[in-house]
């Protein structure tokens, strides 16, 4: 399935201008600055740049040191990952990836530093944006629909809808083990379990490709092949405590645990901030 971005736009805001005229820079103005007359306005874009240099300026350091410096004194370090294991340029599904490193030891390059923590973060259903292999998507385009507007799975920016599909044991294992050293222990956060209120969920436990099953993370044309199929998951939005979890929902995610060999410390029941369960 695939989603034009433009024919999306231009329906919701008639022009691709007034689209861009929606979107607020951080220092002022809006995006549609940067065009004149269906060109880019290269003053404009210069002018802009300069004007956040200035405003950064101040702010530049030799981030490596200030990090180790931090350690030195007993502080702790957060480093946060941006997309998914997926997009990354050298392990992930090129060249449906991004421009950078994902992975932790991406992360750890970039940083400068070696991570002795690493929470891996996945929902508990799987969703793709744009093109590129997805063996687990759910092809029913109402029943995608029920699952897609349960999660508000649309682009925040664009309000593209965001391919829908069923939790890939296949896949979340591979990217445990970029993510992980030998002989460490695995974690995840397992996201919008909440979401999955009033489904059977599915658990994909290996491909078909070319008629043959496949049980290694070989994504290009492959299908769902054998799976697993859970109770429906009932209401989970008033539990606080892994102890309160109804008993679906446990099923569910002692399976995660079991078949992807990691343990979920936090699980996620809502979009608030303060909408976890963490594991005592």
């Amino acid at each position: 399935m695939e989603f034009n971005e433009n024919k999306i736009l231009i329906s919701k805001y008639n022009d691709l201008n007034g689209y861009f005229a929606t979107i607020k820079l951080p220092l002022g103005g809006t995006l549609a600055e940067f065009f004149k007359e269906d060109k880019i306005n290269v003053d404009a874009v210069v002018s802009n740049c300069k004007m956040y240099g200035t405003s950064l300026f101040p702010m530049t350091k030799d981030v490596i040191a200030l990090l180790r410096s931090k350690i030195k004194e007993g502080k702790r370090v957060l480093i946060e990952g941006t997309q998914g294991a997926f997009l990354d340029i050298e392990h992930g599904t090129y060249p449906y990836v991004t421009a950078g490193l994902t992975t932790r030891p991406g992360l750890e390059h970039d940083a400068g530093l070696n991570i002795d923590l690493c929470i891996n973060v996945v929902k508990a259903y799987a969703t793709r944006v744009g093109n590129g292999p997805f063996p687990t998507e759910i092809l029913d385009d109402d029943f995608a629909n029920k699952l897609r507007d349960a999660g508000n799975e649309y682009g925040s920016t664009t309000g593209r809808p965001r391919r829908v599909g069923w939790l890939d044991i296949l896949a979340l294992k591979h990217a445990l083990e970029l993510n992980s050293r030998k002989n460490e222990k695995k974690y995840l956060a397992v996201t919008k379990l909440d979401v999955l209120r009033g489904f059977n969920p599915i658990i994909c436990e290996e491909y078909r490709i070319n008629g043959k099953s496949i049980k290694e993370c070989v994504m290009e044309g492959a299908t769902m092949g054998q799976c697993r199929i859970f109770k429906t998951i009932e209401d989970i939005r008033n539990t606080t405590k892994f102890v309160g979890l109804p008993e679906s929902a446990r099923a569910y995610i002692a399976a995660i645990e079991e078949m992807a060999g990691a343990e979920v410390l936090v699980l996620g029941n809502g979009p608030g901030r303060d909408d976890l369960i963490v594991r005592e």
